[in-house]
């Protein structure tokens, strides 16, 4: 039995040989090799959709407009972007999984939430509701206040005007249907009913992620309060340091954003748990590729090496007493950090720059948000 929704009152639906939802009336869905959705044209209005290497989805174009979506390292949307023009279009402040403040044409907003999450009104600074939404028990949403543009649903899903479905990181959700439009990228862990959401127990569980694991295991709820304990230690140690970004807070917190929330949604949870661990253990993060790495690091054929001591003609190098785990880590931090100095650059790239502890350090990115290559700008270069 594969669970496919055939039909739903007079709308006939298709589905192509790895269970994507094709064709639903006239409105057609397109994929790439990944199952992950590119293109969407209903009601006779395409929209084209592009994605990262962590799946991701990075722009939505749509009447030749393009929108780009940078996330935290948590995995959170913390911000749009107009791709031509580079002006923000709206950005989210996030704690441990859950919205917290929406800013968007120059006004803040303090988002309220339900038990698990999800959004049922913005507040401005006076107080007063400006947005206001209730539920389907799958998430249908009736908009009753409408004041700014405000598309997050369920925790992790993103609301598509276009389509009327939820973008909710592996996959997209139809409200209507209460159920995903393609299948569980984890198979039968998720349940036996591949396109069911949560186990069809929306009021109880969540899926942020769109790949739900349930909560089977004493032992994942030992994890989960330790890493509960955890994160309380360090969202007290993060906030009151003056040093600290908000994506440090978002490292150390990972785990809970990326959709482990009781009582479900355990995703890979032994490789998550030690990605978890590693992270907030000593504090580092790289988010570059092996390939960039090596070519910030040590140099290639095009350039880079940065390493203190590496020697490259020409090239400048970082402080001696920085470790190559620091200087990735401070490179990835600048790169997915909102409040930095941000450029365009050479063939669609972006040049990201900051000052940590004295140090300038430049950041080259892809439009999708991948790290080319970062060095120290305020340092004497090496001899050519």
């Amino acid at each position: 039995m594969n669970n496919w929704l055939v039909k739903t009152g007079q709308t006939s639906r298709s589905y192509d040989a790895n269970g994507n939802l094709t064709k639903q009336g006239a409105d057609t869905f397109t994929y790439d090799s990944q199952n992950r959705l590119v293109a969407a044209t209903v009601a006779g209005v395409t929209a084209a959709y592009t994605y990262n290497h962590l799946d991701q989805r990075v722009t939505k174009t749509l009447n030749g407009q393009t929108r780009l979506l940078i996330y935290g390292l948590a995995g959170n949307l913390i911000e749009e972007l107009d791709a031509a023009t580079g002006d923000v279009l709206a950005e989210y402040i996030w704690l441990d999984g859950t919205p917290l403040s929406f800013a968007q044409s120059g006004q803040t907003y303090q988002v309220h939430v339900d038990h698990l999450g999800t959004p049922k009104a913005l507040t401005d600074a006076s107080g007063q509701v400006v947005w206001k939404a209730s539920y389907s028990p799958f998430g249908k949403a009736s908009i009753t206040t409408q004041g700014p543009t405000f598309n997050l649903r369920f925790p992790g899903q993103y609301y598509d005007a276009e389509t009327g479905l939820h973008y909710n990181w592996r996959r997209y959700y139809d409200p209507n249907t209460g159920r995903y439009i393609t299948s569980d990228p984890i198979g039968l862990a998720g349940g036996i009913n591949t396109y069911a959401y949560a186990l069809s127990n929306p009021i109880g569980n969540a899926d942020p992620t769109g790949e739900f694991v349930p909560l089977l295991l004493g032992a994942y709820v030992a994890i989960d309060f330790a890493l509960s304990a955890w994160d309380a230690y360090d969202t007290f140690k993060t906030i009151t340091s003056d040093c600290a970004t908000s994506r440090e807070k978002w490292i150390s917190g990972g785990l809970f954003a990326a959709g482990i929330i009781l009582p479900g949604n355990y995703k890979a949870l032994g490789n998550v748990a030690e990605r978890a661990f590693k992270n907030t253990a000593d504090d580092f993060v790289d988010l570059a590729s092996s390939q960039r790495r090596k070519h910030i690091l040590d140099g290639d054929a095009t350039g880079g090496g940065h390493r203190a001591g590496t020697g490259k003609p020409g090239k400048s190098e970082f402080p001696q007493s920085w470790s190559d785990e620091k200087i990735m880590h401070v490179i990835s931090d600048i790169a997915t950090d909102p409040n930095v100095s941000r450029k365009a650059g050479r063939g669609g790239r972006t040049i990201a720059e900051a000052v940590k502890e004295g140090i300038n350090v430049r950041v080259i990115q892809e439009s999708n948000g991948d790290i080319v290559s970062g060095f120290p700008t305020n340092v004497p270069r090496n001899p050519k």
